[in-house]
């Protein structure tokens, strides 16, 4: 049931991710966390040796959005590393806004690509109004907030990480920052 409502509020509030969703992920799998997982806790994970499937852990229903919009974006983007080179140094670690261990440059991209579909999605959730939103509402505007705060670090950290890409990585991450002003 979650699923459903969940897959219905991103094709409501959000055409453009649930074109994401409907291309990258072929499949939802719920895990079980032992032990389990805090109060509000989330986990949702992709692998690249299942391409498609998605593994997120039971929450409701906007988190359940977020988890499968957030694991799709990053099918996406690694089925573009796979058909076009992005990155010239793959070795060099990079600190990010959300994680406390350096990131190759590719986990920094990643960040990214994902905050930028999670902030679109924020937005769109807002202005569709739906009845778990307008419930939700403090909590979905803070979750916008986090989410653009880290994009915003994100993309200045990227900026500073430039050298370590190729022309196409260079290419992608200019369309980020222009699609970040946009939103």
């Amino acid at each position: 049931k979650t699923l459903s409502a969940a897959l219905q509020l991103i094709s409501d509030s959000c055409p453009v991710n649930m074109d994401l969703v409907a291309t990258f992920c072929g499949a939802l799998c719920y895990l079980k966390a032992t032990p389990g997982l805090a109060n509000g806790g989330c986990v949702s994970l992709t692998s690249k040796l299942i391409p498609g499937l998605v593994y997120l852990t039971p929450v409701p229903i906007i988190l359940t959005a977020e988890s499968i919009v957030h694991e799709s974006a990053h099918l996406c983007l690694t089925c573009r590393e796979r058909t076009s080179e992005l990155y010239l140094d793959t070795e060099c670690r990079f600190r990010t806004p959300l994680r406390p261990d350096p990131r190759p440059v590719s986990g920094l991209l990643h960040q990214v690509w994902v905050l930028l579909h999670l902030v679109h999605l924020y937005d769109k959730l807002l202005q569709n109004r739906s009845s778990v939103v307008a419930r939700n509402e403090e909590k979905v505007r803070n979750r916008r907030r986090l989410h653009s705060e880290g994009l915003e670090q994100g993309l200045a950290v990227l900026n500073g990480a430039r050298s370590a890409l190729t022309k196409d990585g260079v290419e992608l991450f200019s369309r980020l920052s222009n699609a970040a002003v946009a939103l």
